[in-house]
């Protein structure tokens, strides 16, 4: 995960997704074309979602990590 401004997040301006996703399909043997099209349903229905910085990075996360990270800003956690 890498920080943002806004929270955590996997940045998708740079090979770190891409990185990602290639890492599941070794450690869980999966095929990498199965896990880019788990990965659109998964942003299509919002589990994932795309947040961008104030430098123009975009990052996939989820509503719960952001939900976590204004949280612990405004002391709630």
């Amino acid at each position: 995960m890498a920080k943002s401004d806004e929270g955590f997040g996997i940045c998708i301006n740079n090979k770190n997704l891409k990185k990602a996703l290639t890492g599941m399909t070794i450690d869980y043997e999966l095929d990498l074309h199965d896990l880019e099209k788990y990965y659109e349903q998964l942003v299509e229905f919002q589990l994932i979602v795309i947040i961008k910085d104030s430098k123009g990075n975009q990052y996939a996360t989820t509503t719960q990590t952001i939900f976590n990270g204004e949280s612990l800003v405004h002391g709630e956690l």
